[in-house]
């Protein structure tokens, strides 16, 4: 396997000016004449004269965010695509987390889960819906659970709770990632660096903290929706056999469920779904080719 490093040699000119193309580079900086390809672990790089008349542009960055189920090599990948890519010498990258859970950086994060803020898992409100059409319908109270906290007055106090709880939680998350964001990741990419995100707001559409969640759908798809979306977004993915095997902490069933919450969110993103049996090297080796997709669209025309 080749080395790590780039390789970087002249461009043969301007009067073949497709011969780039043909040989599988792409121009990633037009206004510094930068061109580049990704092959067998390495970069190979071209340069022409910068385009003078593109000076004053300023180079764009790329977002790239990682999900998918607990255990299908987020970290492992991350680690070696900023490897790779700080290898080139020619691009600048950075790995950040924007998943909502283990990270805090505001107080006010840290607040909620002291004072026991969190998401209330059980739907209350869906069971209290359910308990209102039993008595619409001429269910006696009798049929209903003796202990008060299943009564029905009960069940729409725990879910006036619950919805305050999820109130409150939301926009902080909110406030949280989109500090974190501001800080270190949208700085990252007007400089024209790369920022591989491990996680993103995405993991709280259908999930909180590896639990399955029905509660507050509308303020879980507005955080998801209002959140800077990433240029790329690569879902890692294999069987759940081969992900438990990697991680036997979770059962088939939760990677099951999992891999179909990450689907649901991003039905209708744009996403590529990478399998990981291709191994490290090979689930890099797309991401890098993605990445260098993005720089071509943003910065080489």
């Amino acid at each position: 396997m080749a080395s790590s490093a780039s390789r970087d040699r002249a461009h043969p000119g301007q009067a073949d000016d497709l011969s780039w193309r043909r040989e599988g580079f792409r121009r990633i900086d037009r206004r510094a004449g930068l061109y580049a390809r990704y092959r067998d672990g390495s970069f190979d790089v071209l340069r022409d004269e910068p385009d003078r008349h593109r000076a004053s542009r300023a180079t764009s960055g790329v977002l790239v965010a990682l999900v998918g189920p607990d255990g299908c090599g987020k970290t492992t990948t991350s680690k070696l695509v900023e490897k790779r890519v700080r290898a080139s010498s020619i691009l600048s990258v950075r790995r950040a987390y924007l998943g909502p859970w283990g990270e805090f950086e505001l107080p006010t994060t840290g607040l909620l889960y002291r004072w026991g803020l969190v998401p209330a898992v059980i739907p209350w409100s869906a069971l209290l819906r359910r308990r209102v059409r039993a008595a619409l319908r001429g269910r006696s109270e009798a049929e209903a659970p003796a202990s008060p906290e299943h009564s029905l007055a009960g069940i729409a106090l725990k879910a006036l709770k619950a919805q305050v709880r999820g109130g409150i939680y939301y926009p902080l998350l909110f406030a949280e990632l989109y500090y974190r964001y501001l800080k270190s990741v949208r700085p990252a990419l007007q400089a024209g660096h790369i920022v591989i995100a491990e996680r993103y707001v995405f993991d709280l559409r259908y999930i909180h903290d590896a639990v399955e969640i029905e509660n507050y759908p509308l303020m879980r798809k507005w955080v998801c929706t209002l959140f800077p979306q990433p240029d790329l977004t690569f879902l890692l993915d294999n069987e759940p056999e081969r992900i438990h095997q990697r991680k036997p902490q979770l059962s088939v069933e939760d990677i099951t469920w999992q891999r179909e919450s990450y689907r649901r969110v991003l039905a209708d993103r744009p996403h590529r779904v990478v399998r990981t049996d291709l191994g490290p090297e090979g689930v890099a080796g797309l991401i890098i080719d993605g990445i260098l997709e993005v720089l071509e669209r943003k910065n080489g025309r």
